[in-house]
């Protein structure tokens, strides 16, 4: 739960590929407001990221983050509107990888907005 009036910090940890030693170089957060509507989850496989799932309806993106050591930080600002309490926002990391490795996901996260 996230309370109106707050900053959200999300934060990928550890982002790496499995059975890699890779770690993202950049990544991107994506945010909706639903998860698992029909057709989802979808697989990202077509776009050579085997593995790898899109869990919400994918509204729109936040800014690029640098990744250090498998980890960045995306701040966003829950605004001070009651009105949004009960909201379900949902994010999922979309992971740059350092060539020739594609980019991989994150698992999904469900917020709800609080007083």
């Amino acid at each position: 739960t996230a309370p109106t009036g707050t900053l959200l910090a999300i934060t990928p940890q550890n982002a790496n590929m499995q059975n890699f030693p890779v770690t993202a170089q950049f990544a991107f957060l994506v945010y909706g407001l639903a998860d698992d509507p029909a057709p989802l989850p979808f697989s990202l496989a077509a776009f050579d990221m085997k593995g790898s799932y899109l869990w919400n309806n994918a509204l729109g993106t936040l800014p690029i983050q640098v990744v250090t050591s498998g980890n960045a930080t995306q701040l966003v600002p829950v605004p001070y509107n009651l009105g949004l309490a009960g909201l379900t926002v949902t994010f999922q990391w979309f992971a740059i990888m350092p060539a020739p490795y594609p980019a991989v996901t994150s698992d999904g996260l469900r917020v709800t907005i609080g007083r």
